[in-house]
């Protein structure tokens, strides 16, 4: 689960957890005067078995309110990248019949100051268990390792790890004993 997801999902409990408690404590009145239930009572025997169309509009009011306003905050908030750039990894070697593969690579960071760097290769041709090093402008960023041709590079920013930064027309390889197999240059997107 992503740290967007997990702040939006935390954010969802609490409120409704608030809202629920505050509405245990303040029953509803009518215009008359009449308390017409606590929370999630739009049915009622003492309405003669009617359902009660305003208790149901305020249960109903009290769910969608507090959901729209974290979905809204969480939208604005942590949800906006600030920096996202791409590339698109290809065979480093076109003319190689036998090297073949390809990729995506995403650097991205947010408001709330979270960052990842997640790199997807597949349908490499690299025999099982065969590790390959990511490099971005000749720089060692880290290695991973092949399983059925495909494989994944995944940093984030947890825990004090440094993410690597990446501008715009820099270079990235995926190499095999120093050989480049895959290659793309990054873009902003």
């Amino acid at each position: 689960m992503d740290h967007t997801m997990q702040k939006l999902l935390t954010s969802i409990f609490f409120a409704f957890v608030v809202v629920f408690v505050a509405a245990l404590f303040f029953p509803r009145h009518g215009a008359d005067g009449k308390e017409f239930g606590v929370p999630f009572t739009f049915y009622s025997e003492k309405d003669g078995g009617e359902v009660n169309t305003v208790g149901l509009f305020f249960d109903v009011l009290i769910f969608l309110v507090p959901i729209a306003a974290i979905l809204f905050s969480a939208k604005v908030k942590a949800g906006s990248k600030i920096e996202d750039f791409e590339a698109k990894l290809a065979s480093a070697d076109p003319s190689d019949p036998g090297l073949t593969g390809q990729g995506k690579v995403e650097r991205e960071r947010w408001s709330d100051g979270h960052e990842e760097f997640k790199l997807h290769v597949r349908q490499l041709s690299l025999p099982d268990g065969a590790t390959v090093d990511v490099y971005v402008q000749d720089t060692l960023l880290g290695s991973f390792t092949i399983r059925h041709g495909a494989g994944e590079l995944l940093m984030t920013g947890e825990g004090g790890k440094k993410v690597p930064a990446v501008k715009a027309g820099e270079v990235i390889e995926v190499r095999y004993r120093k050989k480049p197999v895959l290659h793309g240059v990054f873009y902003e997107d």
